[in-house]
C-alpha cells in the first residue's frame, strides 16, 4: 500500500505491475498460481486502483493465464508476449472490450532483426488485435542497450504504419 501511496503523491497514474508469480510451470505450478497468486495479485491491484491508479499487468511466461488474470484482477491493461499465447487471435476476440491489450513483439527479434522480420511480426500480431477497441504495440520486454538503432527504428516504423 505504501508504495502505491508514494507513487500517487508523485503524480503516477499508471502502474506497470510485474506478475511473474502468476505464471505457469516455468516459475510456479499453474494450480498453485490459481490457488494463491491470483488472489494475492488481486488484492494488490485493487489497492492500487482504490488509490486512483490504473494498472497494467505484465506476464512474460510461455503460457500466460491472461484470460484468467483479466477476469480476476480486472486490470486496465495486460502486457504479454504475443507468441506465447496459443490461439492469440481467439483470445483477443474473447477479451475484446474488457481491457487494453498490449501484445509484445519478441524481444530477440527486435535485437537480432532484420527489419523485414520485425515488420512481419508487428503485422501478424496487429492483425489479431486490430479490431480491439484499445491496444498498445511494443516490444515484449525491454530492448537491450546494444540493439542496433536500425532495428529499433524498424520496430517504431512498423508500429507507426498501423495508424
Amino acid at each position: 500500500r505504501i508504495h502505491g501511496e508514494r507513487l500517487y503523491e508523485q503524480g503516477v497514474d499508471i502502474v506497470f505491475f510485474e506478475d511473474d508469480f502468476t505464471a505457469n510451470a516455468e516459475y510456479v505450478p499453474v494450480e498453485t498460481a490459481r490457488e494463491f497468486d491470483l488472489d494475492y495479485a488481486a488484492i494488490c491491484v485493487k489497492a492500487l486502483q482504490k488509490m486512483g491508479h490504473r494498472v497494467i499487468i505484465h506476464n512474460c511466461t510461455k503460457l500466460p493465464l491472461i484470460e484468467e488474470q483479466v477476469e480476476v484482477l480486472k486490470p486496465e491493461g495486460i502486457h504479454y508476449k504475443a507468441e506465447n499465447v496459443p490461439d492469440h487471435a481467439v483470445v483477443c476476440r474473447r477479451l475484446k472490450g474488457r481491457t487494453c491489450l498490449c501484445p509484445g513483439v519478441p524481444e530477440d527479434l527486435v535485437y537480432d532483426g532484420p527489419e523485414e522480420k520485425i515488420m512481419a511480426s508487428v503485422t501478424k500480431i496487429a492483425s489479431d488485435v486490430m479490431d480491439h477497441p484499445g491496444f498498445i504495440m511494443a516490444s515484449a520486454y525491454e530492448v537491450p542497450f546494444k540493439t542496433k538503432p536500425e532495428y529499433q527504428r524498424a520496430l517504431v516504423q512498423a508500429i507507426h504504419s498501423l495508424r
